[in-house]
């Protein structure tokens, strides 16, 4: 019997006929920014006519160099907020779990997690954009409820980006985070059950717009799957956090509704204080439960496995150097739980 082995066509191979260096073209084939758009095409044309497949081996030897190169490479991942670390958003349950857990994770991978707070007062984004630059950090996770977008002080093509609310396909950004809508569907059908029609939705001003708007629609079309009349619609309260017990309480008294289902960090105690008995008076679910006071029914939105899962992605995106604005955008759910409490 003859064996035949067939010779695998090598980065060096598609370098001669390209009349390229080797490097060029391991750029070209990642896709790197560095090199124009005409030549990475037409490397990668040449590769796929000499049928070039990369060879596993290598791939996962090249990444394990990688991650073991020096701290200026890519050792060290930022996780950028728009506020201070002593800033009400930052200081939210929900935000500590997510910065802890992403912490811990970036820790077992080998890499250290740096926070920045971009500020115009203090730390500007193109400021921001610099420090990265020169600390030679290449991955960014974007903390949740920050948006900062294209053309605002960031060459963000320099650098992987992982958001951690749902904002990947109006931003550009992958992004890791829940699923608003599900979870807003999810606070609806345990009222539903228990006989609400009258179910209020209060927003908080402060939360991403893209979640907002989710939240808005999956309200509206739960109101119409759950055959809710005209006169049970109870129009929605938007929040901002100064104000809010009495906005809320002079929203409820106008409105009487039977259930509210919040996005609004703490509004259950608010109302307490308010004068309200949840549940005698009122049934109350929230839509992040890490963010409420003890025994607080609602979603439970996996803060810690979100900021784990955000580690894992940046670090791939890394190490396969992959830009925010190369390849297809992925947006992963983390799936959130209902956990029953005492407000329903």
């Amino acid at each position: 019997m003859v064996h035949v082995t067939l010779k695998r066509v090598t980065q060096k191979d598609i370098a001669h006929a390209a009349n390229l260096s080797i490097a060029a073209v391991s750029m070209a084939l990642k896709g790197s920014n560095a090199l124009p758009a005409a030549t990475i095409k037409r490397v990668r044309k040449i590769a796929n006519r000499m049928g070039y497949v990369p060879d596993p081996a290598l791939s996962a030897l090249a990444a394990y160099r990688n991650t073991v190169r020096s701290r200026r490479s890519f050792a060290a991942l930022a996780f950028v907020t728009l506020e201070p670390p002593d800033g009400p958003r930052h200081q939210l349950p929900s935000t500590r779990t997510l910065l802890e857990a992403a912490e811990a994770r970036a820790q077992e991978l080998g890499f250290t997690l740096q926070s920045f707070a971009t500020r115009p007062a203090e730390l500007s984004p193109s400021r921001l954009n610099e420090i990265l630059t020169a600390r030679g950090i290449e991955g960014v996770i974007l903390a949740p409820g920050t948006e900062i977008g294209r053309g605002e002080g960031i060459v963000w093509d320099n650098f992987s980006v992982v958001a951690t609310q749902p904002t990947c396909f109006r931003t550009g950004f992958h992004s890791v985070s829940s699923n608003p809508q599900a979870d807003l569907s999810n606070c609806w059908q345990q009222l539903a059950a228990r006989g609400h029609r009258r179910i209020g939705l209060v927003l908080n001003r402060q939360s991403e717009r893209h979640s907002n708007e989710a939240w808005e629609a999956a309200h509206f079309i739960s109101q119409r799957r759950h055959g809710v009349s005209a006169g049970d619609i109870v129009p929605n309260l938007t929040v901002h956090s100064p104000d809010t017990a009495r906005a809320a309480s002079r929203w409820v008294i106008e409105n009487k509704p039977d259930a509210i289902i919040s996005a609004q960090p703490g509004l259950a105690e608010d109302l307490r204080q308010s004068g309200f008995k949840l549940p005698q008076n009122l049934a109350y679910a929230s839509i992040n439960i890490e963010d409420e006071s003890p025994a607080t029914s609602g979603i439970a939105r996996q803060s810690a496995r979100i900021g784990s899962v955000a580690v894992d992605t940046i670090t791939s995106l890394v190490q396969q150097g992959r830009a925010a604005a190369s390849g297809v955008l992925t947006a992963i759910s983390v799936e959130s739980t209902w956990t029953e409490g005492t407000t329903l």
